[in-house]
């Protein structure tokens, strides 16, 4: 009909970035080598055991054992020392590829949270283009989604729903530089504060991403009578009917 256009609202598939959630533990620190202790003991036994026996029975290869046994343990010693050096080193390096990968992960779902936030809750640019349609993300919320009602207020810092486990403590990373939602089923009412330029600029964008992202059949958008520079607003289908969430 004249002045209608008919809207076939595509089915709107799960965010699994959006909507889901992160656990990942760093690896423990590995523990310093122990030091281990020199094998006096030994050594002292040994010598003091076959120098006597040298003596006595007139041996003197008795005596190149008592000095070649100790030798013996300390060069023992000192092997297994470079060996747990050596081990020690391998698992630390271990360790330190372990941790890379743990912080590639974080970062590669912050991303992808990131880039999800961004698509959710389109800049004023971009929400333009679904409107002008036709597009398959306009009206694509419905009573069923939980952001029916969300509305994007700016950019900024927020938690995300990753969770980093270390060493008995637990660690959020933020996602930096996206979208800042209000979420109006809640907060029912919201005041706009500021120079009258940049506050109506915000309202105009509020009620873009209500009338872009939400059918007239679930959300009603309406404005006061005596606010000529919103006479717009009525030309919306949003504003024709009387049905309202």
């Amino acid at each position: 009909a004249a002045g209608h256009r008919v809207v076939h609202r595509a089915p709107r598939l799960p965010d699994d970035a959006a909507s889901g959630t992160l656990e990942v533990t760093e690896p423990t620190a590995p523990a310093e080598p122990t030091a281990g202790r020199l094998p006096w003991a030994a050594a002292l036994v040994t010598t003091i055991a076959l120098v006597p026996i040298a003596l006595v029975w007139h041996q003197p290869l008795m005596l190149t054992f008592a000095v070649i046994g100790p030798l013996a343990l300390l060069a023992q010693h000192r092997l297994d020392r470079r060996s747990r050096a050596r081990e020690h080193r391998t698992t630390l390096s271990r360790h330190r590829d372990a941790c890379r990968a743990v912080a590639d992960q974080v970062a590669e779902a912050l991303g992808h949270q990131a880039v999800s936030r961004h698509h959710r809750y389109p800049d004023p640019a971009h929400l333009a283009q679904l409107a002008e349609g036709p597009a398959a993300r306009l009206w694509e919320r419905g009573l069923d989604h939980t952001d029916l009602l969300q509305v994007r207020i700016g950019l900024g810092d927020v938690p995300s729903g990753i969770t980093v486990r270390s060493a008995g403590a637990c660690r959020a990373p933020a996602l930096t530089e996206v979208p800042v939602i209000v979420d109006l089923t809640q907060a029912r009412v919201i005041g706009l504060c500021g120079p009258r330029g940049s506050r109506e600029a915000l309202a105009r964008n509020l009620f873009g991403q209500l009338a872009t992202l939400c059918s007239p059949a679930e959300v009603a958008l309406r404005c006061h009578p005596g606010t000529p520079d919103w006479a717009w607003l009525r030309r919306l289908p949003h504003a024709a009917g009387d049905r309202c969430p």
